[in-house]
């Protein structure tokens, strides 16, 4: 029996992934954005597209009838547009959380036999953990982001538990792999010599390859598991250094270890914010991701998921920073 399945963002860094990863699994996949998105990762998959001039409850509610009409109502839902950066705070609001609110209802109104919804929400809804005891997050512990852009998650997350729709929420840690931008420009950055170390204390952090990522997804969306919070890692943790130490050896470089103090980190922040305020492009770097490196310990436990699902991580940070180089030199993004 056919599965049909809509994605929204799902022209990004990982919804692509997502796409690609539910197509060999057989589903029938639909995608929907904006009119004029950047549709290079989608352009040669054989998929259906909604093409919405604006997220909005009237604009949604047309598309998703006029998908019914064709298609019949989807099997599943997964929300994964969303912002992860942005220059000003009532941003995080309108995209992270008014969105997902536009999508609960129409989806309600329009597709009342709807299996499941899955948000792709973030570790940051949590916020770091103990930096006293170092323990590992875990779903069972309170949640106090420290962010915007993780308080903003943690407030859509209520919405989708408040749907009355049946529900997963995925909470990736730092998500790197072919396509990926944010930790491209950490490759770029030793790749020019330099290799900087933020304050006296290393920072825990964990992560999950993309595909791997896409793929707990999916086991999740097919398997009988309703309205559950799944934190989804590689299992293991690294310091800055041991991060910077596998990506110098993939890259087959030396960079200088260039400690920067805390307090300096912050004020450049304030100062490349101040100067992104005269510009439209939104900072890689600013205070919501100094908070984020501020934080000792990203540590988190992948326990949960593999005991409910018997989804495990395929790809180790070794192999995934391997093959996302080879396709950084491949598609031209590092020589």
């Amino acid at each position: 029996m056919e599965r049909k399945v809509i994605i929204s963002g799902a022209n990004g860094f990982v919804g692509s992934h997502i796409c690609e990863i539910a197509l060999e699994k057989g589903f029938n996949v639909c995608a929907i954005v904006r009119n004029k998105s950047d549709l290079t990762y989608l352009k040669n998959l054989p998929i259906q597209l909604i093409e919405v001039s604006s997220i909005s409850p009237i604009e949604l509610g047309r598309a998703f009838r006029d998908y019914k009409d064709v298609n019949g109502e989807p099997d599943f839902f997964i929300h994964n547009a969303g912002l992860t950066k942005a220059k000003k705070a009532d941003d995080f609001k309108r995209v992270n959380v008014n969105l997902t609110s536009y999508f609960l209802e129409a989806i309600k109104h329009t597709f009342p036999s709807l299996k499941k919804f899955v948000f792709m929400s973030s570790l940051a809804a949590h916020g770091p953990g103990d930096e006293k005891t170092m323990t590992e997050i875990s779903e069972s512990e309170t949640d106090n982001p420290n962010t915007l852009y993780g308080k903003s998650k943690l407030e859509a997350e209520e919405l989708v538990k408040n749907s009355g729709l049946p529900y997963i929420i995925l909470r990736p840690t730092g998500v790197y792999g072919p396509r990926d931008k944010d930790y491209y420009l950490m490759l770029k950055t030793l790749l020019s010599g330099i290799d900087p170390q933020i304050g006296i204390k290393q920072q825990s952090i964990s992560f999950i390859y993309v595909t791997d990522l896409a793929e707990a997804l999916l086991t999740t969306l097919t398997h009988s598991v309703t309205n559950e919070t799944f934190i989804i890692s590689d299992g293991k943790s690294y310091t800055n250094k041991e991060y910077s130490s596998l990506a110098k050896n993939q890259l087959r470089v030396k960079a200088f270890i260039l400690p920067i103090p805390q307090l300096l980190v912050l004020f450049i922040v304030r100062l490349v914010e101040l100067f992104s305020s005269f510009s439209k492009k939104t900072p890689t770097l600013n205070y919501d991701k100094y908070l984020t490196m501020k934080a000792k310990n990203w540590k988190c436990s992948n326990m949960k998921i593999r005991t409910v699902t018997g989804w495990a991580p395929k790809i180790n940070l070794d192999q995934g920073l391997k093959l996302s180089i080879n396709w950084y030199k491949q598609n031209n993004w590092i020589k």
